[in-house]
């Protein structure tokens, strides 16, 4: 083999990857068929790619995804080669039901294949179908390549949605409930939110039941906040407060006096019970040594 060679490549730009070379795809690339020593690959510079493998995911992204049916499921990846250096790539991903051919599952169509060219990449997957329900998400770089399995479980919807079936094909996705639905609250079922009017309050009666305000008291609600989750309602509401329309303090608040904010509470009124009680024995204290009363003495004089 041919060794101690220096090659030098001069404004050499591949559009994605391999500005050096690209080949498919490089085999045994450290041990002999080619080997480099006056640079090292890496990710970020993509000098030497080979065709793309496989889908590698990501320390942020888990093997194992519980979501709800509609919502979107997001994943950092990255498309490598046989050397796991990054080699852009489309991703192509398909849902396995274990078998289960009865059961109406479905990937939104444009997510089917997706093109990644940086490292961890997020794409975003909504899957529709029923409640509790266990799949499987495949990923690959081409179809019957190298195959990326994510196991996913279909949860229950959350309160305040339900489980609807879209009349256009069939799909089934957690949706606003009928309640929200009649009071004109519009929903997101990709990410679970809903939409409100400026000043009324939304949130759940029981953690369970939805529940809706047209007007929220003075101060009470966050009006800045449009859409919200309901598995936050917290945020909905100003100055520690919490609750149907925001109308209890956090466990360890109090209101404030002359003011609709919750505030920490602390043993300082105390030290106000004992300013008024020493404040009330010196003016009991003056009224006798002044003479001040009204049937007789200064103030009867005056």
């Amino acid at each position: 083999p041919i060794s101690n060679l220096s090659i030098t490549f001069t404004d050499n730009h591949a559009q994605q990857g391999g500005h050096a070379i690209y080949a498919t795809p490089i085999f045994d690339c450290n041990q002999g068929i080619l080997s480099y020593a006056t640079f090292t690959p890496s990710p970020e510079n993509n000098q030497v790619v080979s065709f793309p493998e496989r889908v590698q995911l990501c320390n942020s992204s888990r093997g194992n995804v519980t979501t709800y049916p509609g919502r979107t499921v997001r994943l950092n990846v990255t498309s490598v080669d046989n050397g796991n250096n990054l080699s852009p790539s489309v991703v192509y991903a398909v849902i396995d039901t274990n078998g289960d051919s009865t059961l109406n599952i479905a990937l939104e169509p444009l997510q089917a294949a997706q093109w990644i060219e940086t490292v961890c990449a997020t794409i975003e997957y909504q899957i529709y179908g029923p409640e509790m329900v266990s799949l499987t998400l495949v990923l690959s770089t081409y179809p019957g390549g190298k195959q990326t399995v994510i196991e996913v479980m279909l949860l229950p919807c959350e309160p305040g949605f339900t489980l609807t079936s879209n009349s256009s094909n069939n799909l089934m996705t957690c949706d606003c409930s009928l309640f929200f639905t009649s009071h004109g609250v519009v929903c997101d079922a990709s990410d679970g939110t809903v939409t409100r009017n400026k000043n009324s309050w939304i949130g759940l009666y029981n953690n369970t039941l939805p529940a809706l305000a047209s007007n929220c008291p003075l101060d009470y609600c966050n009006t800045t906040i449009i859409k919200l989750s309901l598995a936050r309602p917290g945020d909905l509401c100003n100055g520690g407060r919490t609750g149907i329309i925001c109308g209890h303090c956090h466990g360890n608040c109090s209101v404030i006096f002359g003011s609709s904010l919750c505030k920490v509470c602390s043993d300082m009124w105390l030290m106000t019970l004992v300013m008024f009680a020493v404040l009330g024995a010196l003016l009991v204290a003056a009224l006798f040594f002044l003479n001040l009363t009204v049937t007789q003495g200064t103030l009867y004089e005056l």
